[in-house]
Order: structure tokens, then sequence, then C-alpha cells
């Protein structure tokens, strides 16, 4: 098997087509509930993100699935589909966020919703979250 068709059987670029779609439908939920939005800047958000979530995925999926998918074809098949259900989750999550708080998910946010102490055994320089506050994010977002 050559270098191209072993490319072409563990990347799956439709999939990666499909998550460009689904992922800029969601990311329209960044800018619902702004006062001032317009209608073409949900269709300039549409396809901003739709380009950047399939050079995004693919390039992870080549990254990361094409070996797995070279050694274990299965094990490559169930990896994309992790992959895409971890960026799916991880850009639901983030459009939550944004909605609620006007913010994006990043290290100091995580530092504030876990706390520092969970990795280093210190306390956290932030006030922090409250641990119902906590649950009830993520509760809501299943």
């Amino acid at each position: 098997m050559n270098l191209k068709s072993s490319f072409q059987q563990h990347v799956n670029v439709w999939l990666s087509v499909l998550f460009a779609v689904v992922g800029a439908a969601i990311s329209i939920r960044f800018i619902t509930g702004l006062p001032n939005a317009l209608w073409w800047q949900s269709i300039y958000v549409f396809v901003a993100a739709s380009g950047v979530f399939f050079i995004g995925h693919f390039l992870l999926q080549t990254l990361l699935v094409w070996p797995i998918g070279c050694l274990n074809a299965k094990a490559g098949k169930g990896a994309a589909l992790l992959l895409t259900f971890v960026l799916l989750t991880a850009l639901v999550t983030d459009t939550f966020v944004y909605q609620q708080y006007r913010f994006h998910l990043n290290w100091p946010m995580i530092d504030l919703a876990i706390g520092y102490q969970a990795f280093f055994n210190e306390k956290s320089e932030f006030a922090g979250f409250a641990r119902p506050f906590c649950w009830d994010m993520l509760l809501s977002m299943a």
C-alpha cells in the first residue's frame, strides 16, 4: 500500500467537512444575544469558522489519527470519532460560557473552575468558582 492510499484510507476528509459545517453552525452562538448584531455577521462567522474548523480538524487527524490508523484501522476510526467528539464538546462548552459571560475558555478560567490546587497541591491565586456553580454549568451543557 503506498503512502497516498494509506493517507486517504485513514484520514477522513468528509469527517472534517462534517465537523466544519456542524462546528460553524454551533459557532453562530458566539454572536447570539449581542444587541447590535447584523445579519451579515452570522454569515461571516459561519464561513470563517467553517474554514478554521476544517483546517484544524484535518491537521489534527493527520497528526493524530493517521499514525494510529496505519497501525490498526479500527483504532484509527475510533480515534477519529473520539477526536471529533472532544473538539465538538470543547466548542459547545466554549460557546455556552461565551454566551453567558462573554469570555472564552482559557487556562485562567479553567483554573477558576477546578482550582490550582488540583494540579500543584497549592492554593489558587484566584477567587475561584463555587463547586455548585461548576456542577450547574456542566449539567446544563449535557
